[in-house]
């Protein structure tokens, strides 16, 4: 009875690994990070994260590239989508692709997150 109740948990895990496999995607979003201490700098850096992945659903992994302009985001596409994504970043006030942040949330950065 075991090794049936084994097999079965095995069979249905195996099944859903693969099937969140096809739903869960990497995007490459291209901003404009014009301080260069972005990764360790808990107002710009967090604003991202807090933005992106506490408050889109579907979202695993956020990763900022402040030398190459970019951040990278691992989310469940079933959850939400590019557009989404994009939202969130510009509300934390940077650039997301050819989305502008808001006036307001641009002004809410700290001065070394802003364009000089």
């Amino acid at each position: 009875m075991k090794n049936v109740l084994f097999i079965l948990f095995f069979s249905l895990s195996l099944n859903f690994a693969y099937s969140q496999e096809g739903k869960i995607r990497t995007a490459e979003i291209k901003t404009d990070i014009a301080c260069d201490h972005c990764a360790v700098c808990s107002s710009c850096d967090q604003n991202i994260y807090i933005k992106v992945k506490d408050n889109t659903k579907g979202v695993r992994k956020v990763e900022i590239d402040a030398e190459k302009n970019i951040i990278k985001v691992k989310y469940n596409s079933k959850r939400t989508n590019l557009e989404e994504i994009e939202k969130a970043i510009v509300l934390s006030g940077f650039k997301a692709n050819q989305v502008e942040p808001t006036e307001e949330a641009y002004n809410s950065l700290d001065p070394c997150c802003k364009k000089k």
